[in-house]
């Protein structure tokens, strides 16, 4: 499925994931960096978990709300992987009509770095206590002071608020042949 992500009254198209908080921030530093190695994704991780602060989120899931005094990230993903190997979104499949939703709230910056890590094997949706997990069809988030937003990589600035929805538009891959 194809999903669509609006923010700052543009529309973008997404098939992998799309958020905003400190993978944002996280995929800009990597995005203006010359060395593009898997290693300068854990470099820039590193980075923005010293110098990020946790924003108060408020989200509404499928006509619910939900308030979050220290939001690091939200994502609303349709793949599971990120970032070149990051399992976020585990229970995700992007054959399914829906969106895996994770924030990651509360908590201190060694927490946080310890979560991370978790996500390389998909083990962080079992810290209950400080990452959200849901599957819904609508999302729209708001974070109250300017943040960077990312839609499978490509980045934002200056956003505050982001609406993702399922679209009824599929895509199918045909398997490369040689």
């Amino acid at each position: 499925y194809i999903m669509k992500l609006v923010h700052n009254n543009e529309t973008r198209y997404f098939i992998n994931g799309s958020g905003m908080g400190i993978d944002g921030q996280i995929g800009y530093l990597v995005n203006q960096s010359k060395n593009k190695r898997k290693l300068n994704y854990l470099i820039n991780t590193v980075k923005s978990l010293i110098t990020y602060k946790p924003k108060y989120l408020e989200a509404v899931i499928d006509g619910k709300p939900y308030t979050f005094k220290k939001a690091y990230l939200i994502n609303a993903n349709n793949g599971a992987y990120i970032g070149g190997g990051m399992k976020l979104t585990p229970k995700a499949r992007i054959d399914e009509p829906l969106l895996d939703i994770l924030i990651v709230h509360k908590g201190n910056k060694f927490l946080l770095l310890l979560i991370f890590l978790s996500v390389y094997l998909g083990l962080h949706t079992y810290v209950k206590r400080y990452v959200f997990y849901t599957k819904a069809k609508h999302i729209k988030a708001t974070m109250f002071s300017k943040q960077v937003a990312q839609c499978d990589g490509e980045c934002f600035l200056d956003t505050q608020e982001i609406e993702v929805s399922v679209t009824d538009k599929i895509v199918y891959f045909t398997p490369y042949k040689k």
